[in-house]
């Protein structure tokens, strides 16, 4: 057997960066929007079938972003889906607006973890997580 090696197309440029989904890979947004949308929800005035949850929220403003895509509506804020998302949950129900503003502002204050994958030459990759809490800036 030849004991030539085969180079990858990786192998001509070196690896500068591996970027990984950021909303739910690198970013733990459940904890830090749950509680808060489960307080603000609980001193929420009105009824509905059932109070919204974060899972159901998240699911819906994705949701909402894919039919302005297909419906070729423009790019929005994303503060302005949230908003739009979270009333529509909440149905029938009416929540003080500073609570609003509070559950929006958590999707921009998420605990991160960072990730990071180094990789040399003939060698395994050496892997170090962590996790950090992360201001992140309204864009």
């Amino acid at each position: 057997m030849s004991e030539a090696r085969r180079e990858s197309p990786l192998s001509t440029a070196p690896i500068k960066a591996l970027i990984f989904d950021l909303m739910g890979t690198c970013i733990d947004w459940y904890s830090t929007v749950s509680p808060i949308l489960k307080d603000a929800v609980s001193s929420s005035d009105g009824a509905g079938p059932s109070p919204p949850n974060a899972l159901a929220w998240r699911h819906m403003f994705f949701q909402e972003i894919h039919n302005r895509f297909e419906a070729g509506l423009p790019q929005e804020d994303i503060d302005e889906t949230h908003r739009r998302t979270l009333l529509a949950l909440l149905g029938e129900r009416t929540m003080e607006a500073d609570k609003v503003e509070a559950c929006l502002r958590a999707w921009h204050s998420q605990k991160g973890r960072a990730i990071v994958v180094s990789l040399s030459d003939q060698t395994a990759p050496q892997i170090t997580t962590s996790t950090d809490d992360h201001q992140h800036g309204q864009t």
